[in-house]
């Protein structure tokens, strides 16, 4: 009876630990998306602006 209520005050005290680290993963989780969302962001406006530029110097070559 005495080890019973032991481990049921382990997992007790073992779950809200738990559950701090489920909640730090899914931050973690989150930050990485909305990191590599940006990161995507960045290359396609990249790629846009140098097709821009392609544009317009081959737009000043022709008459």
């Amino acid at each position: 009876m005495n080890f019973k209520n032991a481990s049921t005050a382990l997992l007790v005290n073992a779950h809200p630990t738990s559950s701090v680290t489920t909640d730090s993963h899914r931050r973690k989780r989150r930050r990485e998306l909305v990191l590599r969302r940006f990161r995507r962001v960045v290359r396609k406006l990249t790629l846009v602006k140098s097709i821009i530029n392609e544009l317009r110097a081959a737009s000043i070559l022709t008459p």
